[in-house]
């Protein structure tokens, strides 16, 4: 990794600006260019890191993910691309192009169907071309399959998994809330059993126990693409997956936009993510930061048994920053070779990628029973 260089496109964003930081200050990464279309933006953090880890690691670049010219010219000074912006209009299939003409390896962050079966589709040329795309990377998507990796190794046989993610911050950025706003409209939320994934209701709630720091709160059950194969892949029995309360008023908001399904998307995310972002600014109280849970539950050596495996972080940009850093990390120094599109949380190596985890600063704590 240390004759690697990487380009951050959204790097003076609110999760671009920490994988940002963290790739400077805690890996051997040769350069780094913080790029977007805000080249002021990027100047200016550029400067700031260049104080602190050299101006010969550190420089900027603006330029627009629609801008495929000045996309294949600046991947081209570079081994890996890390988006930290959700796609608009042709954008991804722009990308697409500008990964494939120069051969580079590719991370992103944002979960989007669309982009996903660009992606597959062009799975074989990108394997040609020795490229190793990771999507939908981060603490979450990304970190629930990591879990699912590492519990099944503890079982003969897996019969129920329970995952839970609860993210509590004030300061959620507008590009956030948007994420927030697509994915409660992309994807209905389905819990697998009976040997198929099944779409249930809302109203579905489960109490879910999140530890001292946050208590008991109401889950509602949720779904990540990320998930789909992996009940049969493990030979689950039964996985669910629920989101904790953002606030009761934020989370007003994403039931109303569920129940407003049957209107035109296009005219009404932009609206309904302003009204998000400003619910989560205005009503969401202490404690703040993020926890995924995983419990599972299974038999070894004939006997039931179960474990749980804790994640935690106080600060939600620095736990989606450390799993990309660590995926990165993985990619350039040979650990993931298979190349062609795939899941974060499927192509990483489960343990390593934890206990760097761990030393990059997301808390690890783990109980069998």
């Amino acid at each position: 990794m240390d004759k690697a260089a990487i380009l951050v496109l959204g790097g003076y964003g609110s999760a671009g600006s920490v994988i940002t930081r963290l790739l400077l200050a805690k890996t051997a990464v040769k350069h780094v260019i913080i790029a977007g279309r805000r080249a002021q933006k990027a100047q200016e953090l550029s400067q700031s890191l260049a104080a602190e880890f050299g101006e010969e690691r550190v420089s900027p670049l603006g330029v627009d993910a629609d801008d495929e010219a000045g996309l294949r010219q600046a991947l081209a000074q570079v081994d890996l691309v890390i988006v930290c912006l959700a796609y608009r209009d042709d954008q991804a299939e722009i990308m697409l192009r500008a990964v494939l003409d120069s051969g580079i390896h590719y991370i992103d962050l944002t979960p989007d169907a669309q982009k996903q079966q660009l992606f597959t589709s062009r799975a074989d040329e990108l394997a040609a071309r020795s490229c190793i795309v990771l999507t939908e990377a981060g603490i979450i998507p990304g970190c629930p399959s990591v879990l699912i990796r590492l519990a099944a190794r503890e079982f003969d046989r897996v019969t129920v998994v329970t995952l839970a993610s609860l993210y509590r911050d004030r300061d959620m950025a507008m590009d956030g809330a948007r994420d927030l706003i697509t994915h409660a409209r992309q994807q209905p939320a389905a819990v697998y059993e009976q040997g198929r994934w099944q779409q249930t209701s809302l109203r579905a709630l489960r109490r879910i126990d999140f530890g001292d720091r946050f208590g008991r709160q109401l889950g509602a059950p949720v779904f990540l693409d990320e998930l789909h194969a992996l009940p049969e892949r493990y030979q689950i029995e039964s996985l669910y997956l629920y989101q904790g309360s953002l606030n009761p008023v934020a989370d007003g908001v994403l039931l109303l936009w569920r129940l407003l399904a049957f209107l035109p998307t296009d005219q009404l995310v932009s609206p309904m993510a302003r009204l998000l972002a400003w619910s989560i600014r205005r009503f969401t109280r202490p404690p703040f930061g993020i926890m995924q849970r995983i419990t599972a539950q299974g038999i070894k050596n004939g006997r039931s048994q179960q474990v749980t495996i804790t994640l935690m972080q106080a600060d939600m940009y620095r736990a989606t920053a450390i799993p990309v850093v660590v995926a990165a990390r993985q990619i350039l120094d040979g650990v993931i070779t298979e190349p062609g599109p795939q899941f974060m949380g499927h192509a990483v190596q489960p343990q390593p990628f934890i206990t760097e985890m761990e030393r990059l600063g997301i808390k690890v704590k783990v109980n069998h029973e």
